[in-house]
């Protein structure tokens, strides 16, 4: 498989085995030894970060739940970072090969309109256990208004704690703090800044970094209030609007509340498939067209040879005048140096991400069709000029710390790789969207949607924050609506 990159030719990937292993938040149950009589308060489909946090929010509340996910255990314990393993700590750019196997690509033949790198992963803990951890909030011209008088920093404030983010786990990196020197006058200038990137996780005391991920979000809960059903979900099982469970290959399982953790493309396939959610499903798709490059930073930058330094993680957030997210951090490359640029020092490497959003229009679309899912987001002429002066901010940003790293410049990765929205999409018009403020699809009670897919704005940073956010509120309206279960 390679790499999902569009514009530049790529070898050497190969899929590894994938090894099972024993669950350490199990039990794990086939659907066909569930115990019916034994029905739990709610049913959470995905076991990625936003479903680990719903089932960990309800059961603070003594509620009982059962988590399902189609995929099977790849990490010990279960649901464990995917990148916590030691052979990435040495060779980062060995990551995103390594993973691409357990990807599976919806659109890979697609047309100019389509999105090749659209895909989802089924594995327990889901595409959560191969994030990227960077957790920023959203900027204020990308938030919406919040139902009752619930504020975005205490929606934030409570995402935070499950998902540990900080923004100084990369204190003391050498590089961090020169290319912020380096780069702050000309961003100050022009009306931007560079901080510190939000993450969820921290830096081990061998100076590894720890990813954060659905084991350590689930590790707090009590025996006995949550179980693991390993099996595919066939549809969401309503009468009268009200959700009373999901049937999972063939077999009921019955519960008071059902939380749909899907991510967007396998949440809106499930909707689809129970005739929930309206002419709005599947429209006003949004997702980041990403642009990457490795930078070899000047001398002047790099920590002292031989050195340790941590890795530097810094964002420069957007604004209404360049309206995408720009990362300037060591995490990994997609894509293999030029062997005339391959003997370069750890200390002296940085990538250079940026992640632009292309605008919300209701004819973005994914469907279901007779060949499988497809996607027609063709990009504006706004899309394209934003992407052209990315690759100008790109070049300024690059200019000022080092050089391009020779076979590893300016390369876009295959348009939906990261960070599909809108699918589900918040509002009140029936028409345009698919679930209410509390994130309840249109016409039910007792379900809720916890997927990026109900952002209902084009935005640039990081989503998952920000759904995490959204998913504790929706814990909550339940929880508030039924004081007893």
């Amino acid at each position: 498989m390679n790499a999902p990159c569009c514009n530049r030719a790529t070898s050497g990937y190969h899929r590894v085995k994938v090894l099972v292993f024993k669950s350490q938040v199990g039990p794990f149950e086939s659907p066909y030894h569930i115990n019916m009589r034994n029905k739990p308060h709610a049913v959470v489909v995905g076991s990625g970060p936003l479903g680990a946090i719903a089932a960990r929010r309800l059961t603070e509340n003594r509620l009982k739940v059962t988590m399902v996910e189609a995929g099977t255990p790849v990490t010990e314990p279960s649901g464990e970072h995917y990148r916590n393993a030691p052979r990435f700590h040495s060779n980062p750019d060995s990551y995103l090969p390594e993973i691409l196997p357990f990807f599976k690509f919806y659109d890979h033949d697609a047309q100019e309109s389509g999105l090749p790198g659209a895909s989802v992963t089924s594995v327990f803990g889901g595409q959560g256990i191969f994030w990227t951890n960077n957790s920023p909030r959203a900027t204020h011209e990308e938030r919406w208004d919040l139902p009752g008088n619930t504020s975005w920093d205490k929606s934030y404030r409570i995402a935070e704690s499950y998902l540990g983010v900080t923004d100084h786990a990369f204190e003391g990196s050498f590089r961090a703090d020169s290319i912020k020197r380096c780069l702050e006058p000309q961003l100050t200038e022009a009306g931007r800044r560079v901080i510190q990137q939000p993450f969820s996780g921290w830096m081990n005391e061998d100076e590894s970094i720890h990813y954060l991920a659905t084991a350590d979000i689930l590790e707090p809960i009590k025996d006995g209030l949550l179980t693991h059903v390993c099996g595919t979900v066939d549809r969401i099982l309503v009468n009268d609007g009200k959700a009373r469970g999901v049937l999972i290959e063939g077999q009921e399982l019955i519960a008071d509340v059902v939380f749909i953790a899907a991510g967007t493309i396998d949440t809106t396939l499930l909707l689809m498939r129970s005739e929930i959610g309206g002419p709005a499903l599947g429209t006003h798709l949004t997702y980041h067209p990403v642009m990457i490059a490795q930078i070899v930073l000047d001398e002047q930058l790099r920590p002292p040879t031989g050195d340790a330094d941590p890795p530097p993680r810094l964002q420069i957030p957007p604004t209404p005048q360049t309206p995408w997210n720009v990362m300037v951090l060591r995490d990994t490359s997609p894509v293999p140096p030029h062997p005339d640029d391959a003997d370069v020092e750890e200390n002296s490497l940085v990538e250079i991400q940026i992640f632009c959003p292309i605008e919300n229009r209701p004819t973005n679309r994914m469907k279901l069709t007779d060949e499988g899912v497809k996607f027609d987001v063709p990009l504006s002429e706004k899309d394209r000029s934003n992407l052209l002066s990315i690759e100008k901010d790109a070049d300024a940003i690059v200019k000022s710390l080092g050089r391009y790293r020779r076979g590893v410049e300016r390369t876009w990765m295959d348009f939906g790789f990261a960070h599909l929205m809108g699918a589900c999409r918040i509002g009140n018009n029936l028409s345009t969207s698919v679930v209410d403020a509390n994130c309840r699809p249109h016409g039910t009670t007792n379900l809720y949607l916890s997927t990026v897919g109900v952002i209902p704005t084009p935005m640039a940073v990081n989503p998952t924050l920000t759904g995490a956010a959204l998913t504790a509120l929706s814990v909550d309206h339940f929880l508030n609506e039924n004081a007893t279960c």
